[in-house]
């Protein structure tokens, strides 16, 4: 599937933060050219199409949100270690690997509150004049509206802790692709001195995670049919996933296994406890 829009938001006017997968940039600049500076080191010009919102590039930005979704009490917390008592052998520390899961399972336990777009279509609340604007052309699947919307509130904003550098991108209104790279050395931790299987289980429960919440924060924001979420770590492409909504919305997302649960639908990934994960091929023909 070929990406033809990108995540882009500004922050200030002719200012924009770009998070791609191999550094932080920023773009400064109107319609037409603009110029990038990297955190490589490296600047870019750049030329775009005013006034069709058709882009390519390889980054993302963000922005504050229009109005606020964050649900409350998302605060990442690391896990708790403690040292193994003195023997022959040396310390080695012990992992509280039920701390581990349960902060995975806090990523997908919650998310952002759905919008009702026929609701806002009628509503006459100034409080919901953001979204009452743009619901007729979000329900009429307009996906130049889609990008506008996912720009303004920046609905996984919240997730920067667990994943980062988030592409959108769909040339269907029916469904949505998100592309997100795993943090799994911030997110996991200490974590990697437990054994092989150990480690690599909690891996896969946690791209899993996050890739739950990523379908259901997008869920929440467009009337989509399904959302393709596309995971990346530094040996490429390793989970790609069509989270069907019908089938989606019948979980109950307290009491899930995120692994189990994304192995439910349509799925590409290469994982073995004694390996972990190996480059895929993402899922390319969406209907």
């Amino acid at each position: 599937m070929s990406w033809r829009f990108r995540k882009s938001i500004q922050i200030l006017p002719g200012v924009k933060l770009n998070l791609n997968r191999k550094s932080t940039s920023l773009t400064i600049g109107g319609h037409g050219i603009h110029k990038t500076f990297s955190s490589t080191g490296r600047r870019t010009t750049s030329v775009g199409i005013p006034g069709t919102g058709l882009y390519y590039t390889n980054t993302t930005t963000s922005v504050s949100r229009a109005r606020s979704r964050q649900p409350a009490g998302r605060t990442y917390t690391q896990p708790s270690y403690a040292v193994a008592a003195a023997s022959a052998a040396p310390a080695v520390p012990v992992v509280d690997v039920a701390a581990i899961k349960d902060t995975i399972e806090s990523i997908y336990r919650v998310a952002d509150e759905p919008i009702n777009w026929k609701k806002m279509l009628v509503s006459d609340n100034p409080e919901d004049s953001y979204f009452h604007n743009r619901a007729e052309r979000v329900l009429e699947g307009d996906i130049d509206t889609y990008f506008e919307v996912i720009n303004d509130v920046n609905p996984l904003n919240d997730l920067i802790s667990y994943g980062s550098e988030f592409e959108c991108g769909t040339d269907d209104p029916r469904m949505l692709a998100v592309h997100f790279h795993v943090n799994s050395k911030a997110v996991l931790g200490e974590a990697r001195k437990l054994p092989r299987s150990q480690y690599y289980d909690l891996l896969q429960y946690y791209v899993c995670g996050c890739s739950i919440r990523i379908a259901r924060d997008m869920f929440a924001l467009l009337p989509i049919r399904h959302i393709v979420i596309d995971a990346w770590d530094t040996v490429g492409d390793i989970l790609s996933v069509d989270f069907k909504r019908k089938e989606f919305d019948k979980f109950d997302f307290a009491h899930l296994d995120a692994s189990d649960t994304v192995e439910s639908f349509e799925h590409r990934m290469d994982f073995t406890l004694d390996d972990g994960f190996k480059k895929i091929e993402p899922i390319d023909d969406i209907g």
